[in-house]
């Protein structure tokens, strides 16, 4: 369980990030947090990297982990809180885009994580699970085994602080955080994909795998 001190709403999925990576440590070599390829501190070196005209430097990474072997996983993190109105501030499949995306990075794999507000009645965090994990499963789709892996986690808030769960397959709750190992990423093999983990790993001191 991973114990965190209330946040302002606003401010909530950044500060989650940066919780959650620290928790992730222990299981990592490095957890970089928001990392933005579009911005002045990686761009002017991102058009350089390529003869022609560059590829999106988009989406950000969330979270990009450093495993033991320097083989490099992201995942991309939502948080999903109930709005004014009442309704929800994402649909079921927020984050899946950005997800797909994250595979042209050449990472190892890639997750999605749904952290759901406690205040969302437990019913329709149901039906965003089991929505996005039919979209994910279907073999028409994407084959026998989905390119993301995705988790789903309840944020608590209790006695000034956060309690941050996982759900089981059952929705009975686990006090485990996912590790953050996503599936084989199908195109990380590609000559794009190879590219763009060189650079990151160049931009970020990141050495070769083992």
């Amino acid at each position: 369980m991973l114990d965190l001190p209330v946040i302002e709403e606003r401010a909530a999925e950044r500060v989650l990030k940066k919780l959650i990576a620290s928790n992730l440590r222990n299981s990592f070599r490095e957890v970089f947090v928001d990392i933005n390829l579009a911005s002045n501190r990686f761009y002017p070196d991102w058009e350089k990297w390529w003869d022609t005209y560059p590829p999106p430097a988009q989406p950000d990474i969330d979270l990009l982990m450093v495993g033991h072997r320097y083989n490099l996983w992201a995942i991309e993190i939502k948080y999903i809180k109930i709005e004014k109105d009442g309704k929800t501030n994402y649909p079921y499949y927020a984050g899946l885009d950005q997800a797909l995306a994250l595979l042209k990075f050449g990472f190892s794999g890639v997750s999605l994580w749904h952290c759901f507000d406690a205040e969302i009645p437990l019913a329709k965090i149901k039906s965003y699970v089991k929505s996005l994990n039919s979209l994910l499963w279907s073999d028409k789709i994407f084959g026998h085994l989905p390119p993301i892996k995705y988790e789903s986690l309840l944020v608590d808030k209790v006695e000034g602080h956060i309690k941050l769960k996982t759900f089981n397959t059952d929705f009975s709750m686990s006090e485990r955080i996912p590790l953050g190992y996503g599936y084989q990423n199908p195109v990380c093999e590609t000559d794009e994909a190879k590219k763009i983990n060189d650079f990151l790993r160049r931009v970020l001191r990141i050495p070769s795998p083992t």
